[in-house]
Formats: C-alpha cells, sequence, structure tokens
C-alpha cells in the first residue's frame, strides 16, 4: 500500500451501512476486516485516477448486472487476493480483495445510484460500474 494512504475505523465510513446495518446487509467479521476505507483525504488523492480510468467511451468487455456478474466477474482470471481500490467519489473509498468484492458485489455497487470504479494498484485494469446496472472491464 502506499505509505501516503490512510485509513479509518469502519465505524467512521460513510457507506459502513451498506455492510454492518440489517436493513441492508451484515457481513461476516472476517470479510468486514478485508474492506478497509481510505480516510476522505487518502480518497479524493486516487480519486483522480478513478476518474479517468471510468470516464468517456470505455473500450472493453461489457458485463451485465444479473444473476451470472459474480461468476463473470470470477472468471475474468485475476486473483482472489489481488488488492484492489474501490472508489465511489472524490472522498469515499475503500482497498479490499478481489474475492471479496467479487462475492459482495452487491454490496458495493447499488443500482441507479452508484458509479464506481475498481482498479488494482498495479494499474493494470480496470473495472467500471455504471448506476445502469453493467460494468465494463478493461485491460490498460
Amino acid at each position: 500500500m502506499n505509505n501516503n494512504i490512510k485509513t479509518i475505523p469502519m465505524t467512521d465510513f460513510s457507506l459502513s451501512w451498506r455492510w454492518t446495518d440489517p436493513r441492508y446487509d451484515v457481513l461476516p467479521t472476517e470479510i468486514l476486516r478485508q474492506i478497509i476505507p481510505l480516510s476522505p483525504d487518502s480518497a479524493t488523492m486516487i480519486s483522480e485516477n478513478a476518474t479517468i480510468k471510468c470516464r468517456g467511451n470505455i473500450n472493453g468487455i461489457r458485463i451485465e448486472a444479473n444473476r451470472a456478474t459474480a461468476e463473470r466477474l470470477r472468471n475474468l482470471e485475476i486473483t482472489g487476493t489481488t488488492e484492489i481500490y474501490i472508489s465511489w467519489s472524490e472522498d469515499t473509498a475503500v482497498i479490499t480483495t478481489w474475492s471479496v468484492f467479487c462475492n459482495f458485489y452487491e454490496t458495493f455497487c447499488y443500482p441507479y445510484s452508484d458509479d464506481v470504479t475498481i482498479w488494482p494498484k498495479s494499474q493494470e485494469w480496470s473495472l467500471c460500474y455504471f448506476h445502469d446496472e453493467y460494468f465494463i472491464f478493461r485491460k490498460i
């Protein structure tokens, strides 16, 4: 992890309700420990990178968000332990693993409200989720 990246406790994260509130979803403690919220300043630091990856016309593999999505994501040949950034906005982001994202993608990507950018620290690919309920995957 970049030494300049600062994290915050899940209890201080604005989207923690997605994984901790019974009205939405309650993830197991061992999974929650693998979702590491970034401080707003650190999220801002990486947000320009997120914006670049998912703006304009993006060419890549289109993946519809439906019952087969988790399996299609797993079939992208990305190692489950790959650390990834997930960014919702200029000041809201987390670090987790590809495996956690694939298994719980519906708690990271809400239809009709979220546009989300997902990418590894290596920068070799990006996955853009659009609130219209589809992903675009592309290698960089």
